[in-house]
């Protein structure tokens, strides 16, 4: 099974760990590339440059939607919200909705966002855990 992780940049050590613990349980997994680029338009102020890199990073982050058959959602804490869940990540799962693929969260729906209405439209599955998911995951195999 392909599963396509993503989450917030400031949890790129949880997605690189998430992605060691499903690989050693014998998933495949795809991570978003890890690196940020804020720097080219806030430091070097080149706004062009930046949207261009953003506009192949989505599409590369729609493409890996694409090609998984789930998608899990790395919701922590974060910006003041519990359970942050951003706009990429926002975008993956409308995507993934509109593929019919699953979308997991790790974690509760976030309150109080701009876009919970729409994430609860979107009928994500918590998982609460990573043991958790694993045990949806076998029996989404075994059906």
């Amino acid at each position: 099974m392909l599963i396509t992780i993503h989450a917030s940049l400031d949890f790129k050590n949880e997605m690189i760990d998430t992605k060691n613990y499903l690989e050693s349980k014998g998933l495949d997994i795809i991570l978003p590339e890890l690196k940020r680029y804020q720097h080219i338009r806030d430091e070097l102020g080149d706004e062009k440059r930046f949207t261009k890199i953003k506009k192949r990073l989505t599409k590369q982050n729609m493409i890996n939607v694409e090609k998984c058959d789930c998608l899990l959602i790395l919701n922590y804490s974060h910006r003041g919200y519990d359970n942050y869940i951003g706009g990429n990540s926002f975008l993956e799962m409308v995507l993934a909705f509109y593929l019919h693929k699953p979308i997991y969260l790790l974690n509760n729906i976030p309150q109080n966002m701009l876009y919970t209405e729409e994430i609860n439209a979107l009928e994500p599955i918590i998982v609460k855990s990573l043991e958790k998911f694993m045990l949806k995951i076998k029996s989404k195999q075994n059906a």
